[in-house]
Order: structure tokens, then sequence, then C-alpha cells
């Protein structure tokens, strides 16, 4: 099961269990252990919140030496793991973490929610009034409104 830490205060809804192949491949110095991590998301979008279904595919490879490190491997990102088993589960995890959108959406044209009454506007256009201007930017709202007058 993947931690529920992860999808604490996240666009993820669930994660199905995830479906891991891995192959690994070991010299006297090194293991290389390159793998791919399949499952199925719930996401919420970032923009609308409704949730949706997308199907998550990611590759990973990580390298291993039993022996102290060199400062060329430490470059080389080659993890030091002098036992003879290797717990595969952070690697994992981290691949499927980089895998995940930052901020998903339902669509690529979501229109996301009015920010006046919280309609969903893929689903109908709500009539409000939403032309407010950023405090930010009011001196340039005025300026160009000087512009136009002339």
């Amino acid at each position: 099961m993947f931690p529920v830490e992860l999808l604490r205060g996240s666009d993820i809804a669930s994660i199905d269990l995830l479906a891991v192949t891995v192959r690994a491949e070991a010299t006297s110095e090194l293991c290389t252990a390159e793998g791919e991590v399949k499952t199925a998301v719930t996401y919420r979008c970032a923009r609308c919140l409704v949730e949706f279904p997308a199907h998550l595919e990611t590759r990973f490879r990580e390298v291993f030496s039993r022996s102290p490190l060199t400062p060329e491997q430490e470059q080389a990102e080659v993890v030091h793991c002098p036992g003879d088993e290797i717990e595969m589960d952070p690697y994992v995890e981290q691949a499927v973490v980089l895998a995940l959108p930052a901020q998903p959406l339902c669509k690529a044209d979501c229109l996301g929610l009015c920010p006046a009454c919280g309609t969903n506007l893929n689903f109908r256009v709500c009539g409000c009034d939403i032309q407010e201007v950023d405090p930010r930017l009011e001196m340039l709202s005025q300026m160009y409104g000087k512009l136009t007058e002339q």
C-alpha cells in the first residue's frame, strides 16, 4: 500500500495498488536495478476539484555499491548498500512521487470554479461579475483607464 502521508493535502484522491517489476544485474562491485511502476490514480482537478481517473506509468534506475563510495560514484548518485538485500520501497515511492503531476487537470482547457459563487464553469456559466482587479495591479488599471479616456 502506498504511504497515506503522501496523499494528505494533495490533489490525489486515491492510488490503486502498484504493479512493480524490477530487473537487477550485479557485478562484483555494483548492482543495477531497473524497474517499472504502473498504477491507476484518481486525481482531484487543481482547477475545478472534480475527481478523475488516470493511468500512471514510470520507470526508475538505481545503482548500488557494497563497498564505500568513491567521489565519482557519489556524484553519479550511486547508493551505498553494504548488505546482501536491498529494500526497494523507497526507490519505488520516489519514482511514483516524481511522476505525479504538480497540478493535475481533468482536461487541458478546464475552466475551474467561479471565485464568487463556486459554480463549476465547465458545466454552466454562473453570471457573476468577477472583474476584480488584483490590488497589486490597481495602479496599472487606473493608468489604463486614463489612457483610454484620451
